[in-house]
């Protein structure tokens, strides 16, 4: 409909320049400023319309750029639940956003990174000691953190002006800070070989999640958005000094190949319009 009318406005346009340029022709100067006045109004509709006036095609698509800050949780489903149950952390990316011309086109898509750093804190070492009825602290599981390094590909379904849910699938690495124990089963747990539990980045781990979320407006700029979902660590080698097996500790360095890990996860937080 918008194309139609443009057109019309330029046939119209066009035959009213020529009328004009009949009456002015004996004034070449009053001819050349009309020119000038004509071509000037005919660029600022093609701009109105969101369309290149060099090639007069029109953008049907509207980028939005996204600045996002998350706050994170995790809650380990798989065995490592034993040591590192949840985790906590906080996030900041990108996103690219492609929103349709047409407001009856309730689909759109858009494609980001983000990083941050996610902490994941080592529950006590509790068990009974001889003599004792009671459990007796011995130590705690090692804490560690992950640094992700992911890119998202998302898929937006508009259900008013000012909201929308979304899909979203993340693939790259969590980069591992620190070292962390492995749980092979409840009651045979392998500790690291580190007793300082050095901070560094120890290994690059092979991860992806996938969300399911919302996005609403608070602000013509401002937005807030909630996501719940799963997350998947790919299985790595590591060494280990030792292990607790049915409560007391083996000393036994080895290499063991940990299994891969399954989380739910939950993110809240706001993304800013640029």
């Amino acid at each position: 409909m918008a194309i139609h009318c443009m057109i019309i406005i330029l046939v119209v346009q066009t035959h009213i320049l020529l009328i004009i340029l009949l009456v002015l022709k004996k004034n070449m100067k009053k001819t050349s400023i009309f020119l000038a006045f004509a071509i000037l109004f005919s660029i600022s509709l093609f701009a109105q319309q969101g369309g290149d006036w060099r090639t007069g095609k029109w953008h049907r698509n509207f980028p939005e750029h996204l600045l996002t800050l998350h706050v994170s949780s995790t809650q380990t489903v798989t065995q490592q639940s034993i040591t590192n149950p949840w985790s906590i952390g906080v996030n900041v990316g990108y996103e690219n956003r492609i929103r349709p011309y047409d407001k009856k086109n309730k689909v759109s898509l858009g494609w980001g990174v983000h990083s941050g750093i996610q902490l994941y804190p080592g529950l006590n070492i509790n068990h009974n000691a001889t003599g004792s009825i009671e459990e007796v602290k011995f130590g705690s599981y090692r804490t560690y953190a992950y640094i992700p390094l992911m890119a998202s590909a998302s898929m937006y379904i508009t259900t008013r002006p000012t909201a929308s849910f979304f899909l979203q699938l993340a693939a790259g690495c969590n980069m591992l800070l620190g070292q962390r124990d492995f749980a092979y089963e409840e009651n045979l747990i392998y500790v690291q070989k580190d007793p300082a539990n050095s901070v560094k980045l120890s290994h690059f781990i092979p991860s992806a999640r996938f969300l399911i979320g919302f996005m609403t407006e608070l602000a013509p700029n401002l937005r807030f958005r909630g996501s719940f979902g799963v997350q998947y660590e790919m299985g790595y080698t590591d060494e280990y000094a030792g292990y607790y097996l049915d409560g007391g500790y083996i000393e036994e360095e080895n290499i063991f190949s940990n299994d891969p890990t399954f989380s739910t996860v939950i993110e809240l937080g706001l993304a800013f319009s640029l």
